[in-house]
């Protein structure tokens, strides 16, 4: 019986590098044993038995202690470190990273890639993280913060026609908005969901009107956080996200739709005899 078909037997932690780092684990049920190595380290992460900057035991002494194969700990900490938990340093041996906020919340940005993008999801995740930013901004700005974020309103309105600027301005006016709230959990949250997506947004500042539309919302947001008054700053910055909505959504359809004539070009451009043959030829040859 070979090392993985064990993995559900006991075994006794040994040649740990610090044995208080890993007390008496109990051996790993069989599940899905890397999401369960990937259980195990992140419990000892809250329980203080593994800080930030702790140097993890080897794969060969995690296998021992977790009573499982040596490549199912490797699957373990390939996930801990797509979720920024642990990183790999000289020597190959897997550390625990610093642990920040930053680190922890950039893989929701990968989540997009790995599936079809939905706005409306996107935009209601957007709604409860960026409102109550909003609200916050009006309780605890300062009068620099309110300043810079009238200013950046301001200034927008110098760009209607440049798209790329005005797509600079806007993330300094969202984050100008989001450090003013004072709460860098979610700032970090609302700034991987406004990364969410991006490509869609670039097509739409380039659209006529949509600058215009979101320069008025900045003002507006702008206005409200001035005035100290959080259900305005609310109700203008959800109108804010709707209008973004509707243009992602053209967006969207401006892309379906070059997709769409590239794929019939392709389909009608005329196929050469010859290279058709030659094609077959070469894979015949290839064969042998």
């Amino acid at each position: 019986m070979n090392r993985t078909k064990r993995e559900a037997c006991s075994a006794v932690p040994l040649g740990v590098s610090d044995p208080g780092m890993l007390p008496n684990q109990a051996p790993i049920e069989r599940l899905t044993v890397g999401d369960q190595v990937v259980q195990r380290i992140i419990a000892l992460v809250k329980s203080g038995n593994l800080r930030a900057g702790d140097k993890l035991p080897s794969e060969v002494e995690l296998a021992t202690a977790f009573s499982i194969s040596r490549p199912s700990v490797r699957e373990g900490l390939k996930m801990l470190r797509v979720l920024g938990v642990t990183e790999t340093r000289q020597g190959g041996r897997y550390y625990i990273t610093d642990l920040s906020t930053s680190r922890l919340i950039e893989p929701i940005q990968y989540i997009v890639f790995l599936q079809d993008y939905d706005v409306g999801a996107h935009l209601e995740a957007r709604i409860a993280v960026d409102l109550a930013l909003t609200r916050l901004a009006c309780e605890r700005a300062t009068d620099a913060d309110v300043h810079k974020v009238q200013s950046l309103a301001s200034a927008g309105h110098q760009f209607t026609h440049d798209a790329v600027g005005f797509r600079l301005l806007d993330v300094e006016f969202h984050q100008t908005l989001n450090e003013a709230a004072r709460s860098p959990m979610l700032a970090r949250l609302s700034r991987s969901l406004y990364e969410l997506g991006f490509e869609f947004r670039r097509i739409a500042t380039e659209m006529p009107g949509v600058i215009e539309k979101s320069v008025a919302d900045h003002d507006l947001i702008a206005r409200a956080v001035a005035a100290r008054k959080p259900e305005l700053a609310e109700k203008a910055f959800r109108r804010h996200l709707e209008n973004v909505r509707k243009t992602t959504v053209d967006a969207q359809t401006v892309v379906e739709n070059r997709r769409r004539q590239r794929s019939e070009r392709q389909a009608d451009e005329p196929v050469d005899p010859v290279l058709t043959a030659t094609d077959k030829a070469s894979r015949k040859t290839k064969k042998r």
